[in-house]
């Protein structure tokens, strides 16, 4: 695993996978972090839905129940219907919290 820190875009509709990695990590189960961490690296794909992705987090954070406007400022731009779709199967594989 490696690194000193990271800020990821995830964190902000899934933080409960982010900190998992780091609690099991520094619990030393191991194997616990590394499960956790192979949802991380599924869910990171959300960044190739959309350039820039922040209009991808901020819908996101919308279907985790948070009540916020999607509004992106130009150049990004709000995420297209078909991205939305495909953010909600992505989230929709990832196991229950």
């Amino acid at each position: 695993m490696g690194g000193d820190g990271a800020i990821p875009g995830t964190s902000n509709f899934a933080p409960e996978i982010s900190v998992g990695v780091y609690e099991k990590f520094a619990a030393g189960d191991f194997a616990g972090a590394m499960k956790l961490n192979d949802q991380l690296m599924r869910l990171s794909c959300i960044y190739g839905l959309d350039l820039p992705a922040i209009g991808v987090v901020k819908e996101g954070l919308k279907l985790s129940g948070l009540p916020i406007n999607t509004y992106v400022r130009q150049p990004g731009g709000r995420a297209a219907d078909s991205v939305i779709k495909e953010l909600e199967k992505i989230i929709g594989c990832l196991p229950a919290s």
